[in-house]
């Protein structure tokens, strides 16, 4: 009792300020959790790694808590006492408790921001005080001018229920966008920063409200801008985070915050946005980096990481790092104390750094391919867990393909990654194409010269340049209607006067390096449903051939759109795409139905979002998918944009994704091979069989984990989706080949072995349901060995089966179709339906081969069908349903019997069933006595000859 009365009274007493930093506590803990918080930035604006924060009591409020403050940050050395809270924000508490009847509702109470260690900088809730003049707007805050920002939207605070208080920023629709800026608030490089603020829409359908944060140098340059997420339609009052943000420049001087408010896909011309409670606060600064931008090493031995530290007030504190492997298990951990040195934080130091600040760098050891996280974790004893993330990969070198279809569409050109990183990683992505944009003006000679020397280097690794032709010059749009983003049908369908003129320097340059030229980019379908369209193809064509060098023209276009056939049509290609993205089975279809003899068929695929999918699906879906193309034979498979926060391959900053590998096995195995078919697998994977040069390669996948059991050769290898190769295991003379959800690649198949495997077939695939006699069948297959060959077949059907022979000795010369003829007796209780086979071969050829095929045989046709099913009901009897088909229009009756064990048979009787089917329920007491029993149901047709048998167990 007396120890909690002293800490209810330490409680109430006020901070300690003192002006050194607390010691670091001696140690640390011998396995440090990482967890990763980093969110998702959208394209074109930089991903932040992640900061995660432990829970500590919440900083002290300001005097006034409405208005705007805006403070130099001062280091806080109090050690914290125990949470006070968690960093569930308001909103966020009350969904996890919706019967803590204490809370508020959230309108009604003060939002409290869930970084609770963070130091406040800079909060405005846009009530009086903020507005010293009272004429309604907030001080220091400035509207952005300008044509899409006009100066009729009306701006200002206004008086309506806010979150806590009685006034909140709005930004009221006109068909226009509106954005206000809040006054520069100081910051600085050594630390990260985190934003939260409250926004409310009314009566959106195309419009979104966010925030940004910006920062700027002494010279008003902006450096960096990081965006919240978007709300559009009607939301009440929702938190929006951002960050954390580390500034990557030492040159960062101040910030700005922005309240946005802009169109989509059209402008809204009614509506609302309320924005209120924005509040910035600064982090101690960890940054994680690799010695490449890339993250992608064929050499793991080379990688080393760094992180540095600034802006903590502890000396020599200790790093603790991890690296995780794709399932999230540790491959390896380290500790390293941080090596640097403290200095004060004075206000009017300017730039002078202030803290602690340090940093380390280790070395790890990664043996084997594959996608890997490495994790660096720091923690204080003022309570602060500071953490960061890199993802990367390690592959084996690939080798260049002569050959391929697959290929990236970069819409970022060399963002994010410059081309010499671009010109290192694109020959081990299993590529043959790269498309980027190529439009620039005349005076940028640079820019010409990186084309041309990127275009050059990409041939000499077998990888052929595209040209996008979707985005004229900045300062030509003007004579396109200087709209902020032209369509090719726009801009191609001027007179070639207006349009040659501006591309004629990119084609002086390039037409000796870019044979390919795509108006538009992946996603511009202006040309479907084009007027005359043969003939202005035509006549670009002939424009762009003025230099006299080949050019290969293409378009875009979406898959379901009907292509009019044209018998010698000008374009080369047709970069099919389509919104929402078709499944596999849909691609396959679309692409059946636009003739690849005419026109060259490039497919855009864009990934499943991470937002919605898992990694599983999202990777599964996206191999079946170039699996469906390479199956359909498409000239070209390409991913739209690589570098997507969303759905890429790799992530917005250029570091890798967790889809990178999956796309980087698949078309590494298939590039410039050609589709097989595929073969019946004792298990029965599925599987797809592919040839290149002679070699042979399968993918193989189950709906759940399993393992087949096969002979395809002694030299396998199996490859997961994350490129980690290993030999399967052997059970005597066959391999054991594990297989799941995701695919697997199986390489080093003996090519005879598995053309033997393709062609072996039955002549009677299905016998019909008489039983009691001889039916007379065959074996078919090829000598696939390239020499003559001694075989022996030993056929194995089910026991019951007389098989006259069950042994097959023949001999084939070099390429030899062969037909074995062997006939098949069947009892009187034979099996109806599907029935495994398993074919043992022997062969001697240029040595001796054992190894098996499987194959089925229908016992009776699919025209009429005996199923039974069983369960409890809730009296204890065991319910066996027979359902017996009839597909023809012939009429059928049967006797049917039930067979039970230890109990007098039961009769019933199918009368005239005519292309229909008939139920009946047999009722059997005691049904627990018969669970786990084999039970047998017979149909014998009356006033004919098929006999239909269906065993089965007796299941609950």
């Amino acid at each position: 009792m007396k120890r909690l009365l002293i800490l209810l009274i330490l409680a109430t007493l006020p901070a300690a300020s003192t002006e050194t930093a607390a010691p670091l506590l001696p140690g640390g803990p011998a396995n440090l959790s990482l967890k990763s918080e980093a969110g998702d930035q959208e394209p074109g604006v930089r991903s932040q790694d992640s900061v995660t924060s432990s829970d500590v009591a919440p900083p002290k409020e300001p005097q006034s808590e409405k208005g705007i403050s805006v403070e130099t940050p001062e280091p806080s050395t109090q050690v914290p006492s125990l949470p006070v809270g968690n960093e569930l924000g308001a909103e966020e508490s009350i969904k996890k408790n919706p019967d803590a009847k204490a809370e508020a509702p959230l309108r009604n109470q003060h939002p409290t921001p869930s970084h609770f260690d963070a130091t406040e900088v800079f909060r405005s809730s846009f009530e009086d005080e903020g507005d010293s003049d009272f004429d309604g707007w907030p001080d220091g805050w400035t509207r952005k001018r300008g044509p899409a920002y006009p100066w009729y939207l009306e701006i200002g605070m206004h008086h309506e229920a806010a979150i806590d208080g009685q006034q909140a920023l709005r930004i009221k629709l006109n068909g226009a966008s509106g954005a206000v800026l809040s006054p520069p608030i100081p910051v600085r490089s050594q630390f990260s920063y985190v934003f939260e603020g409250y926004v409310r829409t009314e009566g959106l359908q195309f419009d979104h409200a966010y925030y940004s944060v910006s920062f700027f140098d002494a010279n008003e340059q902006e450096l960096e801008r990081f965006t919240s997420e978007k709300v559009g339609s009607k939301s009440d009052w929702k938190r929006l985070k951002i960050g954390p943000m580390a500034p990557r420049s030492s040159d960062v001087h101040h910030a700005a915050i922005g309240l946005h408010l802009e169109p989509g896909e059209a402008a809204d011309l009614t509506g609302s946005a309320s924005f209120d409670h924005i509040w910035l606060a600064r982090l101690p600064s960890m940054t994680l980096s690799t010695d490449r931008p890339d993250n992608v090493y064929t050499d793991p031995r080379a990688l080393e990481v760094t992180c540095k530290v600034s802006g903590i007030f502890e000396r020599d504190p200790l790093v603790m790092f991890q690296v995780l492997d794709i399932e999230g298990r540790e491959v390896q951990s380290h500790s390293a104390p941080l090596t640097g040195s403290t200095r004060g934080d004075d206000s009017s130091a300017g730039d002078n750094q202030a803290g602690f600040q340090g940093s380390t760098i280790w070395r790890p050891e990664i043996n084997e391919p594959g996608f890997y996280k490495i994790r660096c974790g720091l923690r204080c004893r003022e309570g602060l867990t500071l953490e960061r993330e890199q993802s990367l990969v390690c592959i084996e070198p690939a080798q260049s393909s002569p050959r391929g279809e697959f290929g990236w569409t970069l819409p970022g050109g060399d963002r994010p990654l410059p081309f010499s990183a671009l010109e290192r990683i694109l020959p081990q992505m299993g590529i043959n194409w790269v498309k980027l944009p190529m439009w620039v003006s005349d005076a940028e000679t640079r820019r010409l010269d990186q084309l041309v020397a990127f275009a050059e280097r990409m041939s000499a690794r077998n990888i052929e340049t595209v040209g996008l032709l979707n985005e004229p010059p900045a300062e030509a749009r003007s004579q396109f209607g200087g709209t902020t983003s032209l369509l090719a049908a726009d801009v191609f369908s001027t007179e070639p006067d207006l349009w040659y003129p501006l591309l004629e320097p990119v084609m002086a340059r390039l037409s000796l390096q870019v044979r390919w030229w795509q108006l538009g980019g992946d996603d511009d379908v202006s040309f479907v449903g084009y007027p005359n369209l043969v003939a202005a193809i035509a006549r670009i064509k002939a424009e762009l051939q003025r230099f006299g060098q080949e050019v290969n023209l293409g378009f875009g276009w979406r898959f379901f759109d009907e292509q009019r056939a044209v018998e010698s049509p000008p374009w080369d290609f047709l970069a099919l795409t389509g919104k929402p993205q078709v499944t596999e089975a849909e691609l396959k279809s679309y692409l059946a139905a636009i003739d690849g003899r005419r026109t060259r068929r490039w497919v855009s695929i864009e990934p499943l979002s991470r937002h919605h999918y898992s990694m599983e699906v999202r990777a599964g879906d996206l191999i079946h998918r170039m699996l469906a193309a390479k199956m359909a034979k498409a000239e070209g498979v390409f991913i739209t944009d690589p570098f997507s926060a969303a759905g890429g391959l790799m992530n917005s900053d250029g570091t890798p994704g967790e889809l990178l590998l999956p796309w980087r096995t698949t078309a590494t195995v298939l590039a410039g091979s050609n589709y097989l078919g595929s073969i019946q697998l004792p298990r029965g994977s599925q599987n797809y069989v592919f040839e290149r040069d002679g070699a042979m390669m399968m993918v193989v996948w189950n709906d759940r984990k399993d393992q087949e059991k096969i002979y395809l050769g002694d030299d396998l290898r199996v490859t997961d989706v994350w490129g980690r190769m290993s030999s399967p295991k052997r059970d005597a003379n066959d391999s054991l080949i594990d297989v799941g959800p995701l695919p697997s690649f199986v390489t080093g198949i003996h090519p005879a072995i598995l053309r033997w495997n393709m062609s072996v077939a039955f002549a009677q695939p299905a016998l019909p349901g008489v039983l009691g006699v001889t039916h007379e069948n065959a074996l078919i297959l090829k000598n696939t060995f390239g020499q003559g060959v001694s075989t022996q077949a030993r056929l194995n059907l089910p026991d019951s089966w007389r098989l006259m022979p069950r042994i097959l000795e023949f001999k084939m010369a070099p390429l030899e179709d062969s037909l074995q003829p062997f006939g098949i007796a069947l009892p009187y209780d034979a099996g109806s339906g599907r029935q495994p086979v398993r074919i043992d071969f022997e062969v001697n050829a240029d040595q001796h081969y054992v190894f098996s095929v499987y194959r089925h045989m229908d016992l009776g046709e699919n025209d009429i069908t005996l199923r039974a099913s069983t369960q409890l009901n809730d009296r204890g009897e065991l319910e066996v349903e027979q359902l017996v088909t009839n597909n023809t229009s012939q009429t059928v009756s049967f006797k049917c019997f039930l067979f039970i064990p230890d109990r007098r048979r039961l009769m019933t009787q199918v009368i005239e069933l005519t292309n229909d089917r008939d139920r009946k329920i047999y009722r059997l007491q005691n049904g627990r006595e018969l669970i786990g029993k084999t039970l047998w149901l017979r149909a014998e047709e009356m006033g004919g000859n098929r006999t239909l048998n269906q065993r089965f167990l007796a299941e609950e």
